[in-house]
């Protein structure tokens, strides 16, 4: 029994219950950044990315344009955006309603009418994946009360920069150092990989090394192959020539020995062809080049199995590094996907049917499952069809399109 008589309070006298405000404020912001306030210039931020700061002369991404003219660079890239291009998609609509699926049906037709879209997908991914962004210009058009989409045009990286709060600059060239404000729902950007830094942090601060080193171990190793090619060819005259005759010796080996296969010269000079004698060192310029390779491999794809000529791994190795690139095709997947549904697949549904509530708008999903092996599926399906399980009438034609 409690000592003290309990109060009744009545609901006059009961407290407030008040919902706590959480902070709305942005705390950590570009803008207060040690290293981005100390270049800030303007509206406009500094690309933190090291190479960009520190081997570009000019402070601009076109260092990386370099990077893309290495054909391996190229190469697994191009494969690596080909891995999210080749996926099956679709438009789905934001729900269950007969509007939700209008409104998807209306952006698939937009697509299904764009040009050289799947190019297009595979370009930005492929540049953003080694800049770190893509930006990419929306051309509209607007015919009997409906907004389309004419093309969607790739441009340049090095002609935008970012502000404090995200938002992109033209750089032109009445403007070169803050740019120019761009209209709204223009331009529509691919950020890899999705960090808060605006600029992204593309695979080129991990491939400029590796391609600069292969660039100059090739160019060394052609210097040495001009140099210890071809036997180098010495002329020997005695030491009481005149200036004039070693003025024509000069010539006789410049001319007549690098062009010809036979020469004549007086029966008192000498010529003796001197061997290249360091072949240990030839195969150091290929080993090089193939690590370098290797390192970009690495960095692109997570793997070096199937990309690289010449290896042999077992079976099992070789699933698990296919297993690690899928792993980099899904984000790629997710990150593509977020690019045009928070872009120009939410404009476009604006401008056609107006604002929609949250989970309403349309959005492109792109299978990330394999498709299933038929053959293994159908000798599943005769195995346990033989162990006597009945399929039902529509089973076949529903699984495999077949009466």
């Amino acid at each position: 029994m409690w000592p003290f008589k309990q109060k009744s309070i009545s609901h006059a006298d009961a407290p407030v219950k008040t919902r706590a405000i959480p902070e709305l404020r942005e705390t950590a912001a570009h803008a207060r950044d040690l290293d981005i306030a100390s270049g800030f210039i303007g509206r406009t931020l500094p690309n933190m990315d090291k190479i960009v700061r520190y081997e570009s002369s000019d402070q601009s991404v076109r260092v990386y344009h370099k990077l893309m003219h290495d054909a391996h660079v190229e190469s697994v890239t191009s494969v690596r955006a080909a891995a999210v291009v080749a996926r099956e998609w679709r438009v789905e609509p934001g729900d269950d309603s007969s509007e939700a699926q209008r409104m998807a049906d209306f952006v698939s037709q937009v697509i299904g009418q764009i040009d050289l879209f799947d190019q297009f997908r595979r370009l930005v991914l492929a540049r953003g994946t080694v800049i770190g962004f893509s930006p990419a210009e929306i051309l509209w058009e607007y015919s009997e009360g409906d907004v389309w989409i004419n093309k969607i045009l790739h441009r340049q990286e090095y002609r935008f920069k970012f502000g404090a709060g995200g938002e992109m600059f033209l750089l032109t060239k009445d403007n070169r150092v803050e740019g120019e404000e761009l209209p709204p729902r223009k331009f529509v950007v691919y950020n890899y990989p999705g960090t808060d830094n605006p600029y992204g942090d593309g695979l080129g601060q991990k491939l400029y090394w590796w391609e600069l080193f292969k660039r100059y171990d090739i160019r060394n190793w052609v210097q040495f192959n001009e140099r210890f090619g071809d036997p180098t060819v010495i002329g020997k005259y005695p030491t009481e020539i005149s200036p004039a005759d070693r003025t024509n010796l000069e010539t006789v080996l410049d001319e007549g020995v690098q062009r010809q296969s036979s020469i004549l010269i007086p029966e008192d000079v000498e010529i003796e062809l001197l061997e290249a004698q360091r072949y240990g060192s030839v195969s150091s310029f290929e080993k090089l080049s193939r690590f370098c390779d290797k390192q970009i491999s690495k960095a692109v794809l997570g793997q070096t199995l199937t990309s690289d000529s010449g290896e042999v791994g077992s079976y099992a190795l070789g699933q698990v590094h296919n297993l690690v690139r899928e792993d980099l095709r899904d984000m790629d997947i997710d990150l593509e996907s977020y690019c045009h549904n928070a872009g120009w697949i939410r404009w476009l549904t604006d401008y056609n049917f107006g604002a929609q509530p949250r989970g309403r708008y349309p959005r492109l999903w792109i299978e990330k499952q394999d498709p299933e092996d038929l053959d293994k599926r159908i000798l599943r399906d005769k195995i346990i069809y033989d162990m006597g399980k009945k399929y039902p009438g529509r089973y076949f034609e529903e699984e495999f399109g077949v009466l």
